[in-house]
C-alpha cells in the first residue's frame, strides 16, 4: 500500500471518528445535559449546587434561587423559581424529603436545566417561555439534605459532631443507605398537621424512618416547604418520591379541591403512564395540602424495584417526566 492511500484512509478514519464523536456528544447531551450529570447513581448535595450556580450563571434571566430554610447540620434548602418571578400564578415541585430518593433532585435539576436549553420551544401549542412567564413554578430540588449525605456517607458524611453521636444509637443507622429521616430521625413526610397522631405512631422514637417528630412541622426542612406554601399561594403542589411507578390519588378533601386533585393526579397519570394508588389519610405533606389548604396536591412515585433507585432506570424516569412540571404549569394558565 503506497503513502497516498495510507493517507487517504487516515484521513477517512479521522472523518469517521469525528462524525461518531459528534454523534456521541448529542446523545450524551440528550439524556445527560450539559450540566447536571445524570448518569452516576450519587447525585450529591454539593453537586446540585454547583449545577445551580452553574445553571444560574448561564441563564440568569429565567431563574432564580433563594434559600428559605438551613439544616440542622448547615445545609441550604433552596427555592428555586423558573421563569417570571413576578408571574400572577405559581406551581410548587419539592423533591427528596427521603433521603434515600435522591434521584428525585437530579430529575428536577434536570428538568430545569432542560426547560432552560429549550425555552423558546413549543409544547402543546406554546413555549415554554409563555408557559413559565405566565405561571412560574417554585422547585425545592433537595428538601432533605442532610439526609441525603446521610443515605449517600454514612454517619460520618455529616459535619456535626453531636448528631453522629445521636444518630448512631438510632436504629437503621446500620444500613445508611435505607434511610429516610433527616439529620435527627424525623421522617419529613410525616411531619405536617393532618391525622399527626396517627401517623407518627408508625415508629415512636427518632430512627431511620416513619418517626413524625415531637409536634407537626418541629424540623426545619417542613418549616422551609411551609414557607413557601404560605408565602407564595401555589395553584398546586407536586411531590417527587421514589419507587413504584404511580401518582398518588383519592386524598381526602373537599369535594371542590377532590375535583381539582383529580384533574391534576390524571394530568399527571396522562404524560408519565403512572398507574393511581389510592392514598390513606395521615400527616404527609401532601395530604395537608389537600385537606388543610385546599391545594390539589399529589404525589409522583418514580422508579421502580429498589431505593435508591439506580442509574439505569434514569433515561426511563426521564423520558416519564421531562414534561410534567411544564404541563402542571400550562394547567393553571
Amino acid at each position: 500500500m503506497n503513502k497516498q492511500i495510507r493517507k487517504m484512509l487516515l484521513m477517512i478514519l479521522l472523518v469517521w471518528l469525528c462524525i461518531l464523536h459528534v454523534d456521541i456528544n448529542v446523545s450524551a447531551s440528550d439524556s445527560n445535559g450539559k450540566i447536571v450529570n445524570t448518569r452516576h447513581q450519587k447525585y450529591t448535595y454539593t453537586e446540585m449546587l454547583n449545577d445551580i450556580n452553574k445553571i444560574s450563571e448561564k441563564y440568569p434571566d429565567y431563574i432564580h434561587v433563594s434559600i428559605i430554610g438551613k439544616t440542622v447540620d448547615n445545609r441550604n434548602i433552596h427555592d428555586i423559581v423558573l421563569g417570571n418571578p413576578e408571574a400572577p400564578k405559581c406551581v410548587m415541585f419539592q423533591a427528596s424529603a427521603h433521603a434515600r430518593e435522591y434521584m428525585c433532585s437530579q430529575l428536577v435539576m434536570r428538568q430545569i436545566e432542560y426547560y432552560l436549553e429549550n425555552y423558546n420551544k413549543r409544547y402543546k401549542g406554546e413555549s415554554y417561555h409563555d408557559i413559565f412567564d405566565k405561571v412560574c413554578v417554585h422547585i425545592v430540588p433537595m428538601t432533605n439534605p442532610d439526609g441525603v449525605t446521610l443515605a449517600q456517607k454514612g454517619v460520618n458524611g455529616l459535619r456535626s459532631k453531636s448528631l453522629r453521636k445521636k444518630l448512631k444509637r438510632m436504629r437503621g443507622i446500620g444500613n445508611p443507605s435505607n434511610w429516610k429521616a433527616n439529620a435527627r430521625g424525623v421522617d419529613i413526610n410525616r411531619q405536617f398537621d393532618y391525622k399527626f397522631p396517627r401517623g407518627r405512631s408508625l415508629n415512636k422514637y427518632a430512627c431511620y424512618a416513619g418517626y413524625g417528630g415531637p409536634r407537626p412541622a418541629s424540623e426545619r426542612e417542613s418549616k422551609a416547604l411551609l414557607y413557601v406554601v404560605n408565602t407564595y399561594k401555589p395553584k398546586a403542589t407536586v411531590s417527587y418520591h421514589a419507587m413504584g411507578n404511580v401518582v398518588f390519588h383519592g386524598y381526602k378533601c373537599d369535594k371542590t379541591t377532590s375535583k381539582k386533585m383529580q384533574r391534576l393526579t390524571a394530568k399527571i397519570k396522562s404524560i408519565t403512564g403512572y398507574s393511581y394508588l389510592y392514598t390513606e389519610p395521615g400527616p404527609g405533606f401532601a395530604n395537608y395540602i389537600n385537606y388543610k389548604k385546599h391545594i390539589p396536591s399529589t404525589t409522583v412515585e418514580i422508579g421502580m424495584y429498589t431505593t435508591p433507585v439506580p442509574s439505569s432506570q434514569f433515561p426511563t424516569v426521564w423520558k416519564q417526566n421531562k414534561n410534567v412540571i411544564a404541563a402542571v404549569a400550562q394547567m393553571y394558565e
